[in-house]
């Protein structure tokens, strides 16, 4: 059966209680002047009640409980969401002259992705991503991620694709929240990430649920949010509280000498750089910062410890043989290693051999965290 969407109703006019007033008036065949004289209120004010010029205060609606027998919770309720139409409705208004606000985010993609509801109209898709970014309006949006950019200091994303950036990192606090974490542990999450090396052989299904258990008994949020139309991150860290790290992968890439490598080297931020820095990961980063630099040797070394990998290419014989058996040597996936080799431009990125021993994962969002 096709999927049937359902919109919520939200009419673009408001009613006033004023006219409910009216209608109980004439089921009564009372006019406005006997109610004002038995409420003891000027005509006027039960004119202006009924035009929807003035409000119905609670001792009003008190009034006219007594007067007419319909009681104060009713045109309390009305008055509340009377004004609660009007004022969205001004808002829908407002937030139609923003369309260059929108159309920063990939939104067709995030719908795609679960990111947001299907919506139409440029209001109704505003009023979804201040819920998604969980801020009341786009002066609160900008200061707060205005600040979450100064963290990710080390990322010229933010001014070239911000939208789609900061979307991708929100869905990972989402998902994040969703994790239940002991108390950040570094020594713990050292472990951790060591036996990490042993899940590198296992399938995506197995070792993902095992390296999201053991990242969150050491206080370490691990989710995988697929990166968005554009984007270019493969990683990024930052700490949600002070006992409470986040770390978050991009699924941008397939195989998994990619996947764990990216996976280690974004534990090694979170190890050996400030307590309180955000980093992000991927094209745009540059190179030559030291952090990097030192993630990556982080990275290289947990998986392959340098002295064997020294002893290991001094031979210069790689060959889908030699490989397996050097991966077996050190219990790691053999793709890793092929993709170590082509990384250091010890094979060409087309060495087909190299590519055969690479595991291709076919990512579901459930078995990544998501």
């Amino acid at each position: 059966m096709p999927r049937i969407e359902r919109f919520p109703y939200q009419p673009d006019y408001a009613i006033p209680p004023g006219f409910t007033l009216t209608e109980t008036l004439e089921s009564l065949q009372m006019t406005q002047a006997e109610l004002a004289r038995r409420m003891g209120r000027p005509l006027q004010v039960i004119n202006e009640i009924v035009k929807g010029k003035k409000a119905i205060e609670p001792e009003t609606a008190i009034q006219l409980e007594r007067a007419v027998g319909v009681p104060a919770s009713f045109w309390n309720t009305r008055e509340s969401q009377y004004r609660d139409a009007q004022l969205r409705i001004a808002e829908a208004t407002e937030l139609g002259q923003h369309k260059d606000w929108l159309i920063q985010f990939p939104w067709q993609d995030m719908v795609n992705k679960n990111f947001v509801p299907t919506v139409e109209g440029t209001s109704a898709r505003i009023r979804a991503l201040f819920g998604f970014f969980a801020v009341s309006d786009i002066k609160a949006f900008d200061g707060y991620w205005s600040k979450c950019q100064a963290s990710f200091r080390r990322s010229p994303a933010f001014e070239t694709r911000r939208g789609s950036l900061v979307a991708w990192l929100r869905q990972g606090e989402i998902q994040a929240g969703k994790v239940a974490c002991a108390p950040y542990d570094e020594t713990t999450f050292r472990t951790a990430v060591m036996q990490a090396r042993q899940l590198t052989t296992e399938r995506v299904e197995t070792f993902m649920p095992k390296l999201v258990a053991s990242c969150a008994a050491a206080g370490v949020a691990l989710v995988c949010v697929p990166v968005l139309k554009g984007g270019r991150e493969s990683g990024a860290t930052r700490w949600l509280a002070k006992d409470k790290a986040l770390l978050q992968l991009s699924l941008r890439f397939t195989t998994n000498d990619h996947f764990w490598f990216s996976f280690f080297h974004e534990a090694g931020h979170i190890l050996l750089h400030r307590k309180r820095a955000a980093f992000i990961d991927g094209k745009d980063v540059e190179a030559k910062d030291p952090d990097e630099r030192e993630a990556d040797a982080f990275a290289q070394d947990s998986l392959i410890p340098r002295v064997e990998w020294d002893n290991f290419v001094a031979v210069e014989v790689f060959t889908r043989v030699s490989v397996a058996a050097f991966a077996s040597k050190l219990g790691i996936a053999p793709g890793i290693v092929a993709g170590r080799i082509m990384h250091d431009q010890l094979k060409p990125w087309s060495w087909q051999e190299g590519h055969h021993l690479q595991v291709r994962f076919a990512w579901k969002l459930s078995a990544a965290g998501a």
